[in-house]
């Protein structure tokens, strides 16, 4: 009983303190409120400070690897602001002058967040930003395993705060030991709760008594269709397969291709870097990476040189970025078509456009459903065609499936947070950005207006069913 007071009052206070911050700071213009945003960001993307915050959390928790952390880092905290800048989240921000609405900006209150050791760094900054836009505080709780890095990232971004007049307690902690117990009385004290992570810490968001922004399994699935770019999509599948040793959300976790370009893609894929594994050697590699079906920890974010000298594969293996299996199938029985967070991902081959959305489904139906998927084509109208089948809420086409978290490529918002929609478990289907975090009031006046007639609102039904 008496750790459980002790939770309840570290959490409680930090949460008090957020309130505070909050009343100090509601009534701050627009210009202030973007200010602070942008303080938020350079915390992490001044000069060196995102370079020092990768390796001190590859350092503790041993996963992914310092380049990558920096790029997806400083490409989504940048992009993050940019998709907030010029944006109004203060006063009004909209109206409807022929409909009678006007919209006033609410701060929602504080966010209670729990973050991963897999994005210490990025997630806990934007999802900053994303609830400082709408003038919230954020309380986080870190995972245990990378309490430090994240610790140092929230200090970083109070002191900027602080540097332009905004209050640091819009930005805590609840305080080291991190446990169970206080994260989930983060969860009941917060007045919206956000959860990147683990299938176990975004199920206690989902069941916490709070209203919840949280997220979907990840689990991508590649499709390449029979007149793809095979060498473009294998640039881009290597890319995604090797990303941060795969511990984003976003890896590719598995190919299903057009039985016509396997061989092809195969020989592309090998030639950018992946090492294809015979079946001998996938049987080892799965019994490094899980233990009766569930993933083991200490493989999570390892590089594949590391993997390959677990499962004691050729030197060749040892020297690759990313490895490739060949599982005989899909589903339960075969958890290498799962979510693996390791540079690892499982090729799988159909005869024709109709199975591959079977197989990829399949997958999904494992892990993943309403997240992600990619699909190589040429023909825009196959991508439409299989938007409508596959079960996500996300489908790229002809780009590295990383790119799905906010790319000046293309239009989703950039962000750490990807909701996989009711698909998934989830009450937002989108990328998680600033808007999320932004509610109204509506003030609704008087207008014009006569309502339809029958003609108008039924046409022919009544003609057509008596």
């Amino acid at each position: 009983m008496a750790s459980t007071d002790a939770a309840e009052s570290a959490v409680t206070e930090r949460v008090a303190a957020a309130k505070r911050a909050i009343g100090e700071f509601e009534d701050s213009g627009q210009e202030a409120v973007d200010d602070a945003v942008a303080a938020v960001a350079w915390a992490i993307c001044r000069d060196g400070a995102c370079r020092a915050f990768a390796e001190r959390a590859v350092e503790e928790t041993g996963m992914g690897n310092v380049a990558d952390k920096i790029e997806k880092t400083e490409t989504i905290v940048r992009g993050a602001l940019s998709d907030t800048a010029g944006e109004p989240t203060v006063g009004v921000v909209d109206r409807d002058p022929e409909e009678g609405v006007i919209e006033i900006a609410h701060p929602a209150g504080v966010v209670g967040a729990l973050t991963p050791s897999t994005n210490p760094v990025g997630t806990p900054a934007t999802l900053a930003m994303f609830a400082i836009k709408g003038r919230n505080a954020i309380v986080v709780s870190p995972s245990p395993s990378a309490v430090e890095t994240t610790g140092a990232v929230i200090e970083a971004i109070r002191a900027r705060l602080e540097a332009v007049g905004a209050p640091p307690d819009l930005v805590g902690m609840v305080p080291p030991p991190i446990t169970k117990p206080k994260a989930h009385e983060l969860l009941d004290r917060a007045d919206l709760v956000q959860v990147t992570g683990s299938p176990n810490n975004v199920e206690a968001g989902r069941t916490a008594d709070t209203p919840d922004l949280c997220v979907g399994e990840g689990n991508v699935v590649c499709l390449v269709g029979e007149r793809a770019d095979v060498p473009a999509a294998a640039d881009d599948i290597a890319h995604s397969a090797s990303f941060d040793h795969g511990l984003t959300c976003l890896n590719a976790n598995s190919i299903v291709a057009h039985g016509s370009v396997r061989s092809q893609l195969l020989e592309a894929l090998e030639a950018r870097g992946g090492y294809l594994c015979t079946e001998a050697e996938t049987d080892r590699l799965r019994e490094v990476l899980f233990d009766a079906g569930e993933l083991r920890s200490g493989a999570i974010g390892r590089s594949a040189a590391e993997l390959a000298a677990r499962a004691e594969l050729p030197e060749a293996a040892s020297e690759s970025s990313f490895l490739l299996v060949q599982p005989p199938d899909v589903g339960d029985e075969a958890p290498l078509c799962g979510e693996k967070l390791t540079p690892v991902v499982a090729a799988y081959d159909r005869p024709s456009f109709d199975a591959a959305i079977g197989a990829s489904n399949a997958i999904l139906e494992h892990e993943g459903r309403g997240h992600s998927c990619v699909v190589y084509t040429p023909d825009r109208q196959r991508a439409i065609a299989a938007g409508e089948r596959l079960d996500v809420h996300r489908i790229g086409r002809n780009q590295s499936s990383i790119e799905l978290a906010g790319g000046f490529g293309n239009g989703v918002r950039f962000t750490f947070s990807l909701g996989g929609g009711p698909m998934g478990g989830n009450l937002i289907d989108e990328n998680i950005s600033y808007e999320h975090f932004l509610t109204t009031k509506k003030v609704v006046e008087p207008a014009d207006g006569e309502p339809p007639s029958d003609e108008e609102l039924f046409g022919s039904i009544a003609e057509r069913t008596g």
